[in-house]
């Protein structure tokens, strides 16, 4: 990679970092290129220069922070007991969004109405991922209840305890509802839903 390479990435990840807190803190259709133009001291024809609009700029945000967090979970439940699998996706999906708070709001938005207000193309870019997720809590269910772990009505009802606990806990701490330290919070998560599953 040349020099002038590594500036245009350096630079493409300042715009995406900045442009994740504006769309956070005002939301995407109250957030404009000139806004982050703004924000991160780039001149408009610079931005669009690396991204075609502020839609393919938001749904890029989503791409990095997504796939970032894909590549950790399945690397941290490729192996050991049903149990350690669950908990190490628990702590490693709440450390990511409690590091990534900004990218969470806008995450969380997207994810209640699965990209419907951006038309299409989020959702086929982002849905598998976020599906994907969901997949790997119910494997995970499914191989503890064969060996004798979990006890739960079904996989999809456990998956979606788990995946449901996470997104709520994290939607009301990040809000200021829930006021707990980040790691006395991923603790408690933790063991509040392990207790959920368990046999």
């Amino acid at each position: 990679m040349t020099l002038k390479d590594r500036e245009r990435n350096r630079r493409k990840k300042e715009i995406m970092k900045v442009a994740s807190r504006l769309f956070a803190q005002k939301g995407y259709s109250n957030t404009t290129m000139a806004d982050i133009s703004k924000a991160t001291g780039f001149s408009i024809g610079l931005l669009y220069e690396m991204f075609e609009g502020k839609e393919q700029l938001y749904i890029m945000v989503h791409q990095e922070k997504i796939t970032k967090l894909a590549e950790q979970l399945r690397k941290v439940t490729a192996s050991g007991t049903p149990t350690e699998k669950l908990e190490k996706f628990i702590e490693t999906y709440a450390s990511f969004f409690v590091k990534e708070r900004d990218f969470f709001r806008i995450f969380a938005q997207e994810h209640m109405t699965f990209g419907k207000r951006r038309g299409t193309l989020l959702r086929e870019q982002i849905r598998p991922v976020i599906r994907e997720f969901f997949h790997l809590v119910r494997s995970i269910i499914k191989e503890g209840e064969k060996k004798g772990e979990f006890n739960v009505p079904s996989p999809d009802v456990g998956g979606s305890l788990v995946m449901g606990g996470i997104h709520a806990t994290l939607g009301l701490w990040i809000t200021g509802e829930i006021k707990e330290k980040p790691q006395i919070l991923k603790r408690q998560l933790k063991s509040l839903l392990m207790k959920a599953v368990r046999r």
